[in-house]
């Protein structure tokens, strides 16, 4: 059956163009766009056209799809022409929309549902007027991240002549604003919030004085608007003094009881990173317990967008709230009417038991023509109560802890582990994510013990924008190194480590693990949990407990993405400035799509062995991340899953780092390493059995440092010359001397023996009290060759002397030496058949060779002039041996002199390395096992070599 399948209409998307007025214009900037509570937009946006990529923002088009398109924002200067999408739609007959912000979708997608979602727009005016002028005093008039000045916005309500008050620029006292404006900077007090005309422009003005505890009046003399900040800015000593001399009434005296104070006060403010309100509390804890209950009240302050403002507004309301101040009117002669409202005084009236008691002007009337009596109503000042003196004084002992803001000691940013992917968005979320996309967790540490919790700001590559509060993550230090599979961890310096809940996971440098106890000492855990494997850790790691107090923005990034953090830790005092405060990044790299790593993984038996014996055998425990989703395995948990798809990858490195196995689509969970012996023994050069060995001893030779070049051709295969057969009779006799080697070279049997060491081999140290005794032979005729290259050099490899021995003719071997194997002389020669044999030493200015006197084919004696006393070690090359007859070779033995120290300790392939990782859909683990582990019996015995004939 064939044919083309009918389509089929699954949904529909839908368009929209749309004009939306925000507010009254030009503003700074659109900062963000929200459609149905979801961040389709963020940035920095000064006007004109922006383009929104969110077409998944609702679910995609699975679900309810997302928006996209062009978005026009139009600012509202007083020169903005028509828009041109606009005119196209509606025709020429158009206003401009000067004076307004608005925003026009052209033909924007909206998602595949037919109802209108709610837009919403965050927008910045601060460093314009509304009229499009640049901003009064604008080096002050931003604070932090986005507030406005709240010295700034008074002023405009009283200056605007569109929506504000409409007073001249004459009509303000521009050095008491800009006083105001520097104090209100300095104290990061800035302010977001939108007025609107429902609300008049003189009852705005006084919700921002209810912000900052400030007071606006004319002043007397000036009669000029005057803002004054209430703070504790004033000398007393300079006061004036208002008492029985000079105020002949005093009116409504009160003093609160203990019963009439409030011990609790809650501030709701509007939280910028969330887009809600949310509130903070202060409470007197010790006033709550002589109160025997709980008396709160709750403060709005729309304008505070972060929780560490709204941390200090709460205490700086508690104050008041919390202590009997004094309250009065006062009837006083003209000695009085220098005050204004906010000015302070010293106030007494002995019948009240109250003497030098720092009172603040709240209300204050001149009198009048006929009555010429100054009414002053006022309250004892909150910033003199610790000097107030009474007559029958209370002192309670307590004095309020406020540290400045500081950074966190010590932060942790990562991209999330799918465990904790799952934990955030859920596992039907978390199952639709793309292998490319990731999230970013950020935790950071008190800096102190009064640091009530911080923001967390994150910049993507358009700057730093505020999005989340942060808690502090609980943490600790190692106080002892903890091994691979340690579980009970020895800790100190701990912080909130008591909040620690057991089950929760910890981090320790780059490893996940499981709290299973706790205490102020130790933690006991399983190890190697989610995405990670078990790691060393020395003393003094830190230990992050970020698992419920990692803190996240919500985005989704991509693969690639360098992503920078930055937390702002507050305390009573204010906010840390997000400028000094220190920054992190992290790459995003796929983390929460890559398979798990397997677990239990064992050689031999062992985790993690630092001496394995017997042939090899690797054992691993599947790991499924989908089935791990809601729970937390140990390393050495049995099989889970594996997840579909999920193979491994195994490689194996002998000692001289050769990579012997590669292993990439495994799907087991064991593997049996059957071809050890060929592939870590001899190295097979040729198909006719032809070997190279270079074995090292381990242990301190007893007759020297041996340099051997053998090469043997018999027809009948001699038994007695292979000098693997350790058990021949003349095995002795012919090898004794390579007991303690340092480095052999032999070749056995075969159609021409070719014996070759191309890399240089170096005894790293010499003295001058050292013999070398020196044999070299070729035994036939034809094609036999024993040849050497010596190099005695100094501590930078320069060459001071050079020997060579080589093949000169039939049965003939010369030797030669010189300043360099470039520069060389020939000994002189006796025999018909003269061959090298005899020992060379060593005085500070000449090298020494003297010949066997029981040979009378040799290469005679001489003495060569050079700086002995500056060599440090001998470099062996060209170590060749031919024999297309008989047998030839090379021998150099130290004979004189210390030798066990300069020997290298290890043996062939005695070490190898290991490495583990799971793989699916091209994502490799995010780690890896990585183990070297020594071989017992490997390298040096005869009678244990590996891969030979």
């Amino acid at each position: 059956m064939g044919g083309k399948k009918k389509a089929v209409t699954v949904g529909y998307k839908y368009y929209i163009g749309m004009h939306m007025l925000l507010c009254h214009g030009p503003v700074d900037k659109i900062t963000q766009i929200n459609v149905d509570g979801k961040r389709a937009w963020s940035g920095g946006h000064g006007g004109g056209r922006l383009h929104i990529s969110a077409s998944n923002l609702f679910g995609g088009e699975k679900r309810e799809g997302g928006v996209s398109g062009s978005v026009d924002i139009l600012m509202g200067h007083p020169n903005q022409p028509k828009n041109d999408y606009l005119k196209a739609r509606l025709g020429s007959k158009i206003p401009a929309f000067r004076g307004v912000v608005s925003a026009i979708l052209r033909q924007v997608y909206i998602g595949m549902n037919p109802y209108l979602k709610r837009w919403a727009f965050r927008v910045q005016r601060i460093h314009v007027r509304d009229d499009g002028r640049p901003q009064w005093y604008n080096d002050k008039a931003e604070i932090g991240s986005g507030d406005m000045n709240p010295a700034h916005i008074i002023r405009e309500c009283l200056t605007s002549l569109d929506w504000g008050m409409g007073y001249t620029d004459e009509d303000i006292d521009d050095n008491s604003f800009i006083h105001a404006a520097n104090q209100l900077h300095a104290e990061g007090f800035g302010l977001s919030l939108l007025w609107d005309k429902e609300t008049t422009i003189d009852k705005f003005i006084e919700l921002i004085l209810k912000h900052i505890d400030g007071a606006l009046f004319v002043d007397r003399k000036t009669g000029r608007f005057t803002l004054k900040l209430i703070r504790d800015d004033y000398d007393k000593s300079s006061l004036i003094k208002l008492g029985p001399h000079n105020v002949g009434k005093i009116n409504d005296f009160t003093r609160p009881t203990v019963g009439e104070l409030t011990n609790s006060v809650t501030v709701q403010y509007w939280d910028r990173s969330t887009g809600k309100n949310a509130t903070v509390s202060a409470q007197d804890i010790a006033l709550a317990q002589q109160q025997g209950c709980v008396i709160s009240t709750t403060q709005k302050y729309p304008g505070i967008t972060n929780g560490g403002l709204a941390s200090r507004v709460a205490s700086r309301d508690l104050r008041g709230y919390a202590n009997p101040l004094i309250g009065c009117v006062l009837i006083a002669n003209r000695e009085a009417a220098s005050l204004n409202v906010g000015d302070v005084f010293l106030f007494e009236w002995p019948q009240y038991g109250v003497s030098e008691t720092v009172m603040r002007v709240t209300n204050i009337s001149l009198g009048t023509l006929t009555d010429n009596k100054v009414k002053i109503e006022c309250v004892q000042d909150v910033f003199a109560l610790s000097e107030a003196i009474y007559a029958s004084p209370t002192p309670t002992g307590w004095a309020l802890p406020l540290s400045e803001p500081a950074p966190c000691p010590y932060r942790l940013l990562v991209e999330a582990p799918y465990y904790e992917v799952v934990q955030r968005v859920g596992m039907d979320e978390a199952a639709k994510l793309a292998k490319e996309d990731g999230f970013l967790i950020v935790a950071g540490t008190k800096p102190a013990e009064d640091a009530l919790n911080a923001d967390l700001h994150v910049n993507s590559g358009g700057g730093y924008e505020l999005v989340e509060s942060l808690e502090f993550t609980p943490t600790a230090l190692l106080m002892a190194d903890a091994g691979y599979m340690d579980t009970s961890l020895s800790i100190g310096q701990t912080v909130d480590i008591d909040i620690v809940e057991i089950g929760s996971h910890i981090q320790i440098n780059d490893e996940l693990m499981q709290v299973t106890a706790i205490s102020d000492t130790e933690i006991k855990v399983n190890r190697g949990v989610a995405d990670t494997i078990p790691h060393k850790h020395p003393s003094g790691s830190r230990v992050f407990a970020w698992d419920y107090y990692g803190e996240t923005d919500g985005v989704n990034y991509q693969t690639g993405e360098i992503v920078h953090a930055k937390i702002t830790p507050a305390t009573g005092r204010g906010i840390l400035d997000l400028g000094v405060a220190p920054q992190d990044s992290v790459r995003f790299n796929s983390r929460a799509s890559r398979p798990y790593p397997p677990g239990n993984f064992k050689i031999n038996n062992q985790y993690y062995p630092k001496l394995v014996t017997g042939a090899l055998v690797l054992s691993w425990a599947h790991r499924d991340r989908v089935q791990q989703a809601d729970h937390l395995k140990g390393f050495t948990f049995g099989d889970v899953g594996p997840e579909s798809g999920t193979t491994y990858k195994l490689k194996i490195w002998d000692e001289n780092n050769n990579l012997v196995v590669n292993e990439s689509e495994l799907t087991g969970n064991t593997y049996n390493y059957t071809d050890e012996k060929k592939h870590l023994g001899q190295k097979v050069t040729n198909p006719t059995n032809i070997f190279e060995y270079a074995i090292e001893g381990e242990h301190t030779p007893s007759d020297g440092y041996l340099l051997i070049n053998v090469g043997v051709r018999r027809r009948e295969r001699d038994p007695h010359l292979n000098i693997l057969n350790t058990d021949d009779p003349d095995w002795d006799t012919n090898y004794g001397q390579t007991k303690d080697i340092g480095v052999f070279h032999y070749v056995y049997d075969p159609a021409t023996a070719t014996s070759i060491i191309e890399q240089p081999e170096i005894i790293p140290v010499f003295d001058l009290s050292w013999e070398l005794y020196i044999f070299c032979w070729n035994r036939s005729s034809g094609n036999d060759v024993a040849e050497i290259d010596l190099e005695l050099q100094n501590k930078t490899g320069q060459t001071i002397a050079a020997i060579r021995v080589k093949k000169e003719g039939s049965y003939k071997n010369g030797l030669w030496y010189g300043s360099s194997l470039n520069d060389l002389t020939k000994a002189k020669q006796e025999g018909s058949y003269p061959g090298t044999k005899g020992v060379f030493s060593f005085e500070a200015d000449r090298l020494i060779f003297q010949h066997n006197l029981d040979d009378p084919n040799r290469n005679l004696a001489f003495e060569f002039q050079c700086d002995m006393s500056s060599v440090a070690q001998i470099k062996a090359s060209n170590m060749k041996t031919v024999t297309g007859y008989d047998y030839a070779g090379t021998y150099i033995k130290i004979i004189g002199g210390g030798t066990g120290s300069f020997m290298r300790q290890r043996r062939l392939n005695h070490k190898l390395r290991i490495s583990l990782s799971s793989q699916r859909d091209e994502l490799q683990s995010n780690q890896s096992y990585d183990v070297t582990v020594d071989r017992d019996g490997y390298g040096y015995q005869y009678g244990k070599y590996y891969g030979g004939h």
